[in-house]
């Protein structure tokens, strides 16, 4: 995955509750990992897009997700 780019998923039937998570992946692939966690129930782009992109341009791998029943999933 280039820099540039981000993969959005959901995946369903997680856990024992069988819970969907939708999730985006931006950044290099080969690039070490940080994982953005929303609390309060809110969506994971309530975060701004500038405060992404900023740390996808430092050579992070952007992961940030849903919490269950909030957004994409």
């Amino acid at each position: 995955m280039k820099s540039d780019q981000m993969l959005s998923m959901i995946v369903k039937n997680v856990g024992p509750d069988k819970i969907e998570i939708g999730y985006q992946i931006s950044g290099n692939k080969d690039a070490s990992s940080r994982i953005l966690i929303m609390g309060g129930g809110a969506q994971m782009i309530a975060r701004p897009y500038g405060y992404c992109n900023e740390l996808v341009s430092r050579g992070l791998l952007l992961i940030r997700f849903d919490n269950h029943n909030t957004g994409l999933a």
